[in-house]
């Protein structure tokens, strides 16, 4: 019954971004600024992982082992990518075409990369996590790492998207102070989940 209530909230969460995000689902990207473009691959990224989280109660549910390790890896790339998508947004959106920019970019682009070599690695020795016969889910090293780089990174980005902030004004201001506070609001329940 757990599991099922589990998976009902991953439902709702999901439904709720597509409605909040709808302008966005399915608009043609060459509409779209570069800001908007990294926006909408962000949003997919983050259904991704809504459905995922979802599915897992599912399948755990029904206490489908494989499925469960599947779909714990989908969790996890549908995760990372969304981290590299919010800092792509981030960083077009308040236009940091400067050096902190690029190396944002490049950090999250080796994240990801650097995330899926482990997950790789994880099929055949157990670094980041495992499930066991019972569907019980068991945490290695390589988790807590990862969301320590995943908390240091959007904690530059929003220390540095406060920067911006700082030097705006106005309706400017106000839009970049958003972006600040989701970037606040991401460090903290990323510990917290750690």
């Amino acid at each position: 019954m757990q599991n099922n209530f589990y998976s009902v909230i991953g439902f709702i969460a999901l439904i709720i971004h597509v409605i909040i995000n709808f302008e966005f689902i399915g608009k043609p990207r060459i509409n779209l600024s570069k800001a908007n473009k990294a926006y909408q691959k962000y949003i997919y990224a983050v259904g991704t992982y809504y459905m995922a989280d979802a599915l897992w109660g599912i399948a755990n549910n029904y206490h489908h082992i494989k499925l469960l390790y599947i779909d714990t890896v989908f969790y996890y790339i549908a995760a990372v990518f969304s981290v590299v998508f919010l800092c792509k947004y981030v960083v077009a959106y308040l236009m940091l075409e400067n050096i902190p920019g690029k190396i944002f970019n490049f950090l999250g682009s080796l994240f990801c990369i650097g995330q899926i070599i482990a997950l790789f690695i994880n099929h055949f020795v157990h670094i980041f996590f495992w499930i066991d016969n019972n569907g019980v889910y068991h945490v290695y090293a390589f988790r807590y790492i990862v969301l320590t780089i995943q908390v240091i990174l959007f904690f530059t980005v929003t220390l540095e998207s406060f920067i911006t902030t700082l030097k705006s004004s106005g309706a400017k201001k106000r839009r970049h102070m958003t972006i600040c506070l989701f970037g606040f609001e991401m460090v903290v329940t990323a510990i917290v989940q750690t």
